[in-house]
């Protein structure tokens, strides 16, 4: 067997044209969330999430995926502020925010009747009041028919990073049914 020796992989280098991308043009220019509602309760929907950050060409660059909580599903409340309910199917805009005057935050905008839908840490049902909770994993209770996720202030840091780093704070998310 043949080893390489550091010439070697720069003469390839310098064969295959390798390019190292300065962070700048890595930034991406656009950043993609997809929720996934998988378990449905009577307080509480759970979702795996996937955020792909994209480059100019279309190209996914980056990514990152857990675990999301709403409150319960109602398609006949979901435009009601104040309803309690998760977000209606669909894709909306993701923008910095503040929460309790406290920057670092989220909001999901552009959802009918509703607004101040913000993305923050909690682990249950009753920490969403109709806003959108990420962690690093969840459960299903099969007995009680409600969900929980945990690593949630981590996840959030995460989150946090990753939409500044390619999307400049901005993004686009899409709830399945």
């Amino acid at each position: 067997m043949k080893t390489l020796r550091k010439t070697d992989i720069e003469s390839m280098r310098k064969e295959l044209r390798i390019v190292e991308y300065p962070e700048k043009v890595l930034g991406g220019s656009r950043v993609a969330i997809s929720v996934n509602r998988c378990f449905y309760g009577d307080s509480s929907t759970m979702s795996y999430f996937l955020v792909t950050a994209y480059d100019d060409n279309g190209n996914a660059i980056a990514s990152l995926s857990g675990m999301c909580l709403e409150p319960r599903v109602d398609y006949d409340q979901c435009d009601v502020s104040g309803s309690n309910t998760a977000i209606r199917y669909g894709t909306y805009n993701v923008v910095p925010s503040t929460w309790h005057e406290k920057s670092g935050y989220f909001e999901i905008t552009g959802v009918d009747g509703r607004s101040d839908i913000k993305i923050h840490t909690g682990t249950t049902g009753a920490n969403t009041t109709g806003c959108l909770l990420i962690g690093t994993s969840g459960t299903y209770n099969s007995g009680t028919g409600e969900s929980a996720i945990s690593g949630d202030s981590g996840m959030m840091e995460l989150f946090r990073n990753f939409l500044n780093q390619y999307g400049d704070g901005n993004a686009t998310i899409y709830f399945s049914i």
